[in-house]
């Protein structure tokens, strides 16, 4: 694989997860008072730094599958060997059963990702659309609210996500 191309892909990618990042999280804004009283940058120093946790864990969250099908590319696999490696990177120490169905759904988010790169890469006719991927994101998502008990902040930032993974397919 042309190492350039796939560090294309992959700033590409951790783009467009800062992206939605910044489309779903709301980052503390400095006010005029802020200026006047130099006491109430306290809270907003903590605020930002909340807010700066928070969007890191996102994108390493969002860039978990992505960076699965990478490692599996840069490693050349074939479609099998990504296959086998990816089911042993993502069902492995996950004795939780009750997890399988998010798990089954990373592998073939991460299965599908590992073949739509490398259909880019080797400049081959696009037979997997960027819209099947975003429909993958979305069931990884839906699998994984259904599965955990969330609470109101996560689960109104996980249909956020969801609205705006769905109008991004509608655009597309």
């Amino acid at each position: 694989m042309n190492s350039s191309s796939l560090n294309s892909l992959k700033k590409e990618e951790t783009k467009r997860g800062e992206e939605l990042g910044k489309k779903l999280l709301a980052k503390p804004k400095i006010s005029f008072m802020m200026f006047l009283c130099p006491f109430i940058l306290i809270p907003f120093y903590y605020q930002l730094k909340d807010y700066q946790n928070r969007f890191r864990f996102f994108l390493k969250e969002y860039l978990f599958t992505r960076n699965l099908a990478f490692e599996a590319l840069e490693n050349n696999f074939q479609l099998e060997e990504a296959e086998n490696f990816l089911k042993n990177r993502i069902y492995k120490n996950n004795e939780n059963k009750g997890l399988f169905k998010l798990f089954e759904s990373q592998y073939n988010e991460s299965l599908l990702l590992f073949k739509f790169y490398s259909q880019i890469l080797k400049k081959e006719v696009m037979s997997i659309s960027k819209n099947e991927i975003v429909k993958k994101e979305i069931d990884t998502l839906l699998i994984a609210r259904n599965l955990f008990e969330l609470k109101e902040e996560t689960l109104n930032f996980s249909k956020k996500l969801e609205v705006l993974l769905e109008n991004e397919i509608k655009g597309l």
